[in-house]
């Protein structure tokens, strides 16, 4: 998806009253590349070499360089937030990581609806939904897992 699809689909609001439980959500495709797996270890000062030196991440027994746990959790985040809309907020994620990211490969980030639920802090004016959502490499073979809370506006009366 280019900058600026993204960009207009992220201006669509969503509401909690819409959504249900087992709704799908549409999420999008990434190309790992050399320079997306260096990046964000270089920013959150992860000194973990494997993440941008190939001839480490061979004498540690992977096949070459691989995005890095804060970046696997934001491609979630990111599938929760370009559904939902730039008014939702995330209020909390997990994740799993089963098998490496490595660079070269295409990345399939999806999601479904789980649970919607409405918090009593949080008053008439919102609600939660719970999204599992799931990063799969070309071959289907599930990199990474996890949930992704997202607080929501309610649909105004009237």
């Amino acid at each position: 998806m280019t900058p600026a699809a993204r960009s207009e689909k992220r201006t669509a609001m969503l509401y909690w009253d819409d959504i249900q439980p087992g709704q799908p959500v549409d999420g999008f495709t990434l190309k790992v590349t050399r320079l997306k797996c260096a990046f964000a270890p270089s920013t959150t000062l992860d000194r973990f070499a494997a993440h941008y030196d190939p001839d480490f991440a061979h004498a540690v027994g992977l096949e070459t360089v691989s995005l890095n746990t804060a970046q696997l959790l934001g491609l979630l985040d990111r599938c929760a937030t370009d559904w939902a809309g730039p008014e939702a907020l995330i209020i909390r994620h997990e994740i799993r990581i089963g098998r490496p990211a490595y660079e070269d490969y295409e990345l399939k980030v999806s999601g479904e609806v789980t649970r919607v639920w409405q918090r009593p802090a949080d008053g008439e004016g919102k609600g939660c939904a719970e999204l599992a959502c799931t990063i799969a490499n070309q071959h289907g073979l599930v990199i990474s897992s996890g949930k992704v809370g997202v607080l929501l506006h309610r649909r105004p009366a009237g």
